[in-house]
């Protein structure tokens, strides 16, 4: 790792939103690679044979992601201990038996944010389970679930493996007619960290509304090729919907422009 600097940040607008929403656990072993690119800092994974499978549990509250800098000039030495801390509410019979499987696994762990940022952790060494409990609550308004602790340490810190594209869809949901409306982005461009989009909207979007945004790639292999729908009956029985998330958010409409806005709000 180079020790020279390359860029500097700003203070941030104070619109900052901290927890977790999702985490994926996939098998070590099952990722090749993990290539970051040197100016933008996107993260491109490389499947291995077999390639990792995905499972995911939705979290909410109480759920966190820290990795603590550990760093010694006299032994020249810098690593990086990622500690995911979580909480699941609801005890079951299922999840508990899946937890057991996790507790003795190594597994990765990718921690997705409410800012679609997605942190991939253990891709060294796999993240091990540190503790964790399976709690009743006292009271009824007590957690009745299973609190997890996992721990790595890895030589860099936890990758962002975002990945970005020009062709898309994108829906838009206004939130006051319960309408929702779908557009075939073709030509979005990257700019540094961010995705920029040229659309016109039909109908246009109504001032003083808000709306939910949602922006996917489709992989329906079927609603693309409708000549292999013919070829046998069976694959009425495949599950054909598959979708990956890029973006989600609330947006609101306003004739007025950002700065308007940010005087408004001091």
């Amino acid at each position: 790792m180079a020790c020279t600097l390359t860029t500097g940040r700003k203070v941030p607008c104070k619109s900052a939103f901290g927890g977790i929403k999702t985490v994926y656990f996939a098998n070590f072993g099952t990722i090749e690679s993990v290539a970051i690119d040197s100016t933008t800092k996107e993260a491109t994974i490389t499947n291995g044979s077999p390639a990792p499978v995905w499972y995911e549990f939705d979290v909410k509250g109480n759920s966190s992601l820290e990795t603590t800098v550990t760093s010694s000039r006299e032994n020249g030495t810098t690593f990086y201990t990622q500690t995911l801390n979580l909480t699941l509410t609801f005890l079951d019979a299922k999840t508990q038996a899946e937890l057991q499987t996790l507790a003795v696994a190594r597994p990765y762990i990718v921690v997705s944010d409410y800012y679609g940022n997605e942190f991939l952790c253990g891709f060294e060494n796999g993240m091990e389970c540190t503790g964790g409990t399976v709690v009743t609550g006292a009271a009824a308004g007590d957690l009745s679930g299973f609190t997890l602790t996992f721990e790595g340490m890895e030589e860099t810190a936890p990758v962002i493996p975002r990945t970005y594209t020009s062709n898309f869809t994108m829906t838009v949901r206004d939130d006051s007619t319960n309408v929702t409306v779908s557009y075939d982005i073709q030509n979005a461009t990257t700019s540094g960290n961010y995705l920029n989009i040229s659309n016109v909207f039909s109908p246009i979007l109504v001032e003083n509304h808000f709306y939910d945004l949602h922006l996917y790639v489709d992989y329906n292999f079927w609603n693309t090729n409708y000549s292999f729908w013919n070829l046998n009956e069976q694959i009425w029985n495949i599950e054909s919907s598959q979708t990956e998330d890029i973006f989600k958010d609330r947006i609101f409409c306003t004739d007025q422009d950002v700065e308007s806005q940010m005087s408004m709000l001091k």
